[in-house]
């Protein structure tokens, strides 16, 4: 309805705001690539009215865009030692792990490892790229539980230990494949059938998971790193270098666009257009280099103007200051005597301290 004249928004505005009479599109940070940048700036001024991109930075947002790109490609040794640190992090021996997922505290490993948090999650990107591992979002686990020893040595568990004889029972009875693979289980449809708590099943499933019996995930919604593969030696693990120097060089390059565009000194338009190989942009005229060169221009125009006007007045004439500076006709006051000062220090008109000539 237009009623509400200002809004903040992330970078989805690009995408999201569609709208012809936006008169005003600040961008508070440096875009990731000139590409965003032309299409949020390019949300101003679809009425064809005067508009206005302005794009704000200073020299720490050159330097935070430039250290975001190095923690976005962490080298192969870093991915690396990403993963030897995340197998030690869940305790998973050499050729183990494969298929389990497991809650993923982001913080907590960072610090445990001392760990750049930002080059670790980037990491961690690169390691699922080549299949090691998966990170998902936060998502609803259900409770799994999967049994870690045969057939006759959970016979034996039960004879020996009958206190948790019929919990295994109705385990097994319940959950067919439990034995080779993780399989989703309900704690309360357990207790039921025991006819106990659904507090009582979680505590006897952490004494089984305890003796190493079974292994039991309890239900989370926790980001999830699942080992896609059984955990392997650094030296085996083959991460696509050249797929990564590929990338951050394409991603150097949209940075490096981003960063001569806001600090060059030729026309927005040129700079823009050129970027997406339009060869024959022109100047616009409009954008603040143009308006700057036609300041400068402007300046260099007063100058000599200023300089004719007082060569023809003081040909026949000796003037005070004040006389010589009003019947200059071009200029401000301090245009003038910035032109004047200038012409003295130069040595093309004299003064004897009270009265002006050539």
């Amino acid at each position: 309805s237009g009623s509400t004249r200002i809004i903040v928004a992330t970078n989805a505005f690009g995408m999201g705001i569609d709208k012809p009479d936006v008169r005003f599109v600040v961008h508070l940070d440096l875009p990731e690539s000139l590409e965003a940048y032309y299409q949020e700036a390019g949300r101003a001024g679809r009425d064809e009215k005067k508009a206005y991109a302005v794009l704000l930075y200073n020299q720490s947002d050159i330097l935070f865009v430039q250290k975001k790109l190095e923690q976005s490609y962490p080298s192969v040794e870093e991915i690396k030692q990403v993963y030897h640190h995340l197998g030690n992090y869940y305790q998973l021996a050499y050729g183990a792990g494969e298929g389990v997922s497991l809650p993923f505290d982001a913080g907590d490993f960072c610090s445990r490892y001392k760990l750049d948090a930002i080059k670790t999650l980037n990491a961690l990107k690169f390691l699922e790229r080549d299949e090691y591992v998966a990170l998902s979002e936060t998502v609803y686990l259900p409770s799994r539980v999967k049994i870690l020893i045969g057939h006759e040595d959970i016979y034996r568990f039960q004879i020996e230990h009958q206190q948790y004889d019929s919990f295994i029972k109705t385990l097994l009875r319940s959950y067919g494949g439990i034995f080779d693979h993780y399989i989703p289980v309900k704690e309360f449809d357990l207790a039921k059938r025991l006819s106990i708590s659904r507090d009582e099943v979680g505590q006897i499933l952490n004494k089984l998971h305890a003796l190493e019996i079974l292994s039991y995930h309890q239900q989370t919604d926790k980001p999830q790193v699942q080992f896609l593969k059984a955990r392997e030696d650094t030296t085996h693990v083959v991460i696509n270098a050249g797929f990564i120097k590929q990338r951050f060089n394409i991603q150097q390059a949209q940075v490096n666009s981003v960063i001569a565009y806001a600090t060059g000194n030729v026309c927005r338009n040129i700079q823009l257009l050129h970027y997406f190989n339009q060869a024959d942009a022109f100047e616009c005229g409009v954008c603040d280099v143009c308006l700057d060169k036609k300041r400068k221009q402007s300046q260099e125009n007063i100058v000599w103007q200023i300089t004719d006007d007082l060569v023809e007045i003081l040909i026949a004439n000796r003037l005070s200051l004040d006389d010589l500076v009003n019947k200059l006709p071009n200029g401000t006051e301090k245009e003038k005597i910035a032109v004047i000062r200038e012409l003295l220090d130069a040595g093309k008109i004299k003064t004897d301290g009270g009265m002006y000539y050539l």
